[in-house]
């Protein structure tokens, strides 16, 4: 009679862990993490998300708050072959200067909204992990 009982009783309990092994199989056949280190690790990875996303935001307004250089003025000269060079030469550091502003700007820009969206994604994630402790 005991032994029935002991039979009885593991039976009982490898069919509550076929249950929780069921439930802990997602959508798309992959295991959930099954236990509590598992997902103290998701909460660490959008920890380090949400504070990624800070740095990006801080070296986007560091990027936007460096120097490109100076512009460089045309001279007249009494010849007219140093003043055409002289120009040319301006004028193409005049260029460069530009160039070298819209790409502090894009970058700038870049990182900022780059941070923002991984602070927002990786925010979902955490309370949503979160929600589930």
């Amino acid at each position: 009679m005991e032994n029935q009982e002991k039979q009885t009783f593991d039976t009982q309990t490898q069919q509550v862990e076929n249950k929780k092994e069921e439930e802990s199989v997602t959508q798309d056949g992959l295991k959930a993490f099954p236990n509590k280190n598992a997902k103290n690790g998701k909460l660490i990875c959008s920890i380090i998300g949400i504070i990624g996303g800070f740095i990006s935001i801080i070296l986007g307004f560091v990027v936007s708050g460096k120097s490109t250089g100076g512009w460089e003025i045309n001279n007249t000269y009494g010849g007219d072959a140093y003043t055409g060079i002289q120009n040319a030469a301006a004028q193409t550091a005049n260029n460069v200067q530009r160039l070298a502003e819209i790409i502090r700007t894009g970058m700038s820009s870049a990182l900022i909204i780059f941070g923002i969206a991984m602070i927002a994604y990786f925010g979902i994630k955490y309370f949503k992990n979160k929600e589930k402790d």
